[in-house]
């Protein structure tokens, strides 16, 4: 199952975490965590079919 990770802390925690804990991040996120950010024709040569996304998520910085 894949993962997404919303904040700065669930990504400590899949990174340095014993598994059991980590695994708790594998969750349903509701409704309204992803946004489509563009639809349409790709005008940039990627592969057609693909749909980016964003999360409404403030972004790790380093």
């Amino acid at each position: 199952m894949p993962v997404i990770l919303t904040t700065a802390e669930e990504v400590d925690l899949r990174l340095a975490a014993d598994a059991p804990k980590a695994l708790e991040l594998q969750r349903p996120l509701s409704d309204d965590a992803l946004r489509i950010v563009a639809s349409g024709e790709r005008q940039d040569g990627l592969a057609k079919g693909i749909v980016p996304f964003a999360l409404d998520a403030p972004r790790r910085r380093n």
